[in-house]
């Protein structure tokens, strides 16, 4: 009895797996120089759909931008201790980056958030305890205009404490 439970559950499950097999022929178009891919769950039949074709896209898209102050203020902060000046631009303006990069954080020292504070009617001033290269301990304030529905940027630095 029970060899006749097991195979019926295989054969349920082959009648199962071969209504699952049928589907469209996809095809994945790759750069020139690589071979491409073609392939489908089971042998096309003459009925079977046209090829899906997908071609690589010609640049990657543009980066969002930053939704918050803490999140701007942390990015051009990562950006800034890889050394990332093209990251940088995701999250701050040419003048913010060109301040911030003006100085060079200490090799192994680690920063530390302070906090994100209102600003004027529309800033945030976001700050950083840092030691920066000959010149010890100071604070990194980032001066932030934006909003969520258009993105945060860092519009300048300054390091107090040099």
């Amino acid at each position: 009895m029970r060899s006749r439970r097991v195979a019926a559950f295989l054969v349920g499950g082959a009648l199962l797996l071969a209504g699952c097999r049928k589907g469209p022929v996809i095809q994945v178009v790759l750069p020139s120089g690589t071979p491409s891919v073609s392939g489908s769950a089971a042998s096309p039949s003459p009925t079977a759909s046209p090829p899906i074709t997908a071609s690589p896209p010609s640049s990657s898209p543009a980066p969002l931008p930053p939704t918050t102050p803490e999140i701007t203020a942390v990015g051009l902060y990562n950006a800034w201790v890889g050394g990332g000046q093209d990251t940088a631009a995701v999250y701050a303006t040419s003048q913010a980056i060109a301040g911030i990069f003006g100085q060079t954080p200490q090799p192994g020292s680690a920063g530390q958030f302070l906090s994100c504070q209102p600003e004027g009617d529309v800033g945030r001033a976001c700050s950083f305890e840092v030691t920066v290269e000959g010149g010890g301990p100071a604070v990194l304030t980032m001066h932030i205009l934006g909003n969520a529905a258009n993105g945060y940027r860092v519009d300048s630095v300054d390091f107090a404490g040099e």
